[in-house]
């Protein structure tokens, strides 16, 4: 198997290359579930990601190899020796013509994909200040999704990572596989006995809203606190405790001052996944607040519900499609801090609505593990070889 991720990767000075964790779990659960060697060929970039959990790597320390390349060397690369399956990237533009480069040389590929359409726009409008540029960029992504469609439908199989693709392309692809990602393995997960203990004082404490990841417009960071003043003003007892790090975290700090907001609301900075995250998160979260603007299916969303805790949040076309799959959360309308605290004051007052929330959200994670996720990617990908 080769593997060619939209996954950047920085090489150092001293030969290391910068990765992600989450990457890396990933690449060595492939290892576990395919027979044959696996290869990987990153791109080289030298920007950074702004990705928490990046680590440094030696390759020749790994047991799998690993190649930081150039795009067009990469496409001599997949087809230099026969693989069974070429797992590419719909969301990195230059792969969307490597179906045709692996057609060509009698090579099976599957492409995975995370963006839609609608998302890469919501994106454009959150970060693109200058009008013309964002309908300079929007042409371009118009012009790029008539590429991706021609490869969802030239290549083997299509794997998508929440619903907002999956709902877009499911009719192009001969054979396509819905996935929620989440680095959540089995011995992680919460218990129903933690939801109980978490809640059995609800009624007469604060409620203990979360959020973590990068503190980021485009993740509507600031929202957090618009709606820690509203709830606030609804005479709310709460307390927010946000985790992460990033460009708003001075500002986020200021305005916690300014706004008088630190006996409801913290900056706790980035823990430790596994550690010191998720035990936190299982013990002490009633629930997460969500304020996502665009549908991008972050892991956030099935790693939370793996501890038991259940997501209020916009209805983003991503946390939209896991409400919708899961039967549990909240949702509220895109950039209305007002309504979703609104939506966290009655869940306040409903408590066995929140523990049936919870309950849910853990049963749905449950079916959705690190494992078992990618046991059903490796069996899709086994499909792909004789469809």
């Amino acid at each position: 198997m080769k593997l060619v991720p939209s996954l950047p990767a920085r090489r150092l000075s001293d030969g290391g290359v910068v990765l992600t964790q989450k990457f890396l779990d990933g690449v060595k659960e492939f290892q576990k579930f395919w027979a044959d060697p696996v290869a990987v060929y990153l791109r080289s970039s030298s920007d950074k990601t702004g990705n928490l959990d990046e680590v440094c790597v030696s390759p020749p320390d790994l047991d799998f190899r690993l190649e930081v390349l150039s795009p067009p060397a990469i496409a001599q690369e997949i087809v230099s020796e026969r693989s069974a399956v070429v797992l590419l990237s719909l969301d990195d533009f230059r792969q969307s013509r490597l179906w045709m480069t692996c057609r060509d040389h009698n090579v099976n590929c599957v492409y995975v994909s995370e963006y839609s359409i609608a998302t890469r726009k919501q994106i454009i409008r959150e970060t693109t200040a200058n009008p013309f540029k964002r309908v300079r960029r929007t042409f371009w992504e118009n012009g790029q999704e008539r590429k991706r469609r021609a490869a969802v439908s030239g290549a083997s199989g299509l794997q998508c990572n929440g619903t907002p693709t999956y709902d877009s392309y499911r009719g192009l692809s001969r054979n396509t596989l819905l996935f929620f990602d989440s680095r959540v393995t089995e011995d992680l997960l919460a218990e129903e006995e933690d939801i109980e203990h978490r809640l059995s004082d609800f009624a007469s404490r604060p409620i203990q809203l979360f959020f973590s990841g990068r503190l980021a417009r485009i993740k509507g960071a600031m929202q957090l606190l618009d709606v820690a003043k509203e709830l606030r003003r609804l005479g709310v007892d709460f307390y927010l405790t946000i985790c992460g790090d990033g460009e708003l975290k001075g500002e986020m700090l200021n305005a916690i001052q300014a706004e008088q907001l630190s006996r409801h609301v913290c900056l706790k900075g980035t823990l430790d996944f596994k550690t010191q995250l998720l035990p936190f998160v299982r013990s002490n979260v009633d629930l997460f607040l969500c304020c996502h603007p665009q549908g991008d299916p972050a892991c956030t969303y099935l790693e939370t519900m793996s501890c038991g805790v259940p997501i209020a949040g916009y209805e983003n076309d991503a946390f939209a499609g896991v409400v919708r799959s899961s039967s549990s959360g909240w949702l509220g309308p895109l950039n209305d801090p007002v309504a979703l605290a609104g939506i966290v004051a009655q869940i306040k007052q409903a408590p066995e609505t929140l523990r049936a929330m919870s309950l849910g959200a853990l049963r749905f994670a449950k079916g959705h593990t690190f494992e078992s996720t990618f046991s059903r990617r490796i069996e899709h990908l086994r499909s792909a070889l004789v469809a």
